[in-house]
């Protein structure tokens, strides 16, 4: 791409939400239409901290980006630890317990540190903290 055509383009950051570590297939895809879901809830709660990027899931993106080798993700989604490596995890076993996200390099400057922060408190009830 030419300098001249890059300056032509709006850059639109992304971040992409999932939780799985399943595929892009439609019964994968299933489970992210669920808005109890941890990674769905992130994903609205990210929406509105971030209204004009692009917040999605594998439901509503092209990204093939799902953390399908995680096997921190698979163990946390119930696949036994001597499994990890080689058995990944369907919908009805995900548990939702893991969070992956792929995101542009926008998302990670200092200036988005405390959206971020908004959309995790939205998100996640606190654990061992004092109320």
């Amino acid at each position: 791409m030419s300098a001249g055509l890059g300056m032509l383009i709006r850059v639109v950051p992304a971040i992409n939400v999932h939780s799985l570590t399943l595929g892009n297939d439609e019964d994968s895809k299933e489970w992210y239409r669920n808005d109890t879901r941890s990674a769905v809830r992130l994903k609205n709660a990210l929406r509105e901290e971030f209204p004009n990027w692009s917040v999605s899931t594998p439901v509503d993106s092209k990204c093939t980006l799902t953390a399908t080798r995680n096997v921190v993700g698979r163990f946390l989604n119930g696949i036994k630890d001597e499994d990890v490596c080689t058995t990944f995890p369907g919908p009805l076993s995900a548990m939702g317990l893991f969070v992956h996200i792929e995101q542009a390099a926008a998302p990670r400057k200092s200036y988005s540190y405390g959206a971020w922060e908004r959309a995790l408190k939205k998100t996640f009830e606190p654990i061992g903290t004092e109320r």
